[in-house]
């Protein structure tokens, strides 16, 4: 019974979620890191906003969350080497990865060289509705931390839900339970041609895990 109220619950966030993305506004969101803001991104409304609330370029890229692998692969080009086999045992989890945009990705979210940056998140069960909204939604969702440009994220959600407070038609859901987040974002990849890969960012996956996730020789 306390299940079946849950899962009635998380439909209705989600619900409600998916109806002011639809609308154009500017949303706060759980991941397994950091919270997050997302947007429909067709919406020119919900990436200026972002644009105004972070005072950062708009035409900057953004990264985006995919509910599994399969939805990335579907956006993604083929994948160098062995790193389709590499991903299926690192998402879900906190690694985003840069590559080329395949014919499916979205317009909005490939950046001026082509590439498209992904992840599968990894959501436990105060965030079960937002992996509801992942699996509904038709493409990747937009996903950029919550600050100012060049100063440090919001780790808490409290803190991420006041500085959206004032911004313009944005929208924080009202969730029973506070979702859970970390100190550091997702650590941020790019992949070559040759299989290699630079790290971006280092985050919460460790890079030794990235290299433990290759083919055996």
């Amino acid at each position: 019974m306390v299940e079946s109220k849950r899962s009635t619950l998380d439909s209705k966030v989600a619900d409600v979620f998916l109806a002011a993305l639809a609308a154009g506004r500017l949303c706060l969101h759980p991941t397994d890191t950091v919270p997050g803001l997302t947007f429909d991104s067709h919406a020119a409304k919900g990436r200026d906003g972002l644009a105004a609330l972070k005072r950062r370029d708009g035409k900057k890229p953004v990264l985006a969350l995919c509910a599994d692998l399969n939805r990335a692969l579907s956006c993604f080009a083929p994948l160098p080497g062995d790193w389709e086999k590499r991903l299926a045992r690192l998402w879900p989890g906190p690694l985003s990865v840069i590559w080329r945009a395949g014919p499916g990705a979205p317009a909005a979210l490939v950046a001026a060289d082509g590439t498209i940056g992904l992840r599968v998140p990894q959501l436990n069960d105060d965030a079960a509705w937002f992996a509801d909204v992942l699996r509904r939604w038709p493409e990747p969702l937009p996903t950029t931390s919550v600050n100012h440009n060049q100063e440090l994220p919001a780790t808490r959600w409290s803190d991420a839900a006041a500085f959206i407070a004032d911004a313009v038609d944005a929208f924080v859901p009202q969730v029973d339970v506070v979702p859970a987040t970390q100190a550091v974002p997702s650590t941020v990849i790019r992949l070559h041609e040759d299989g290699g890969y630079e790290v971006l960012r280092q985050g919460a996956m460790p890079v030794l895990m990235l290299d433990a996730s290759g083919s055996p020789a």
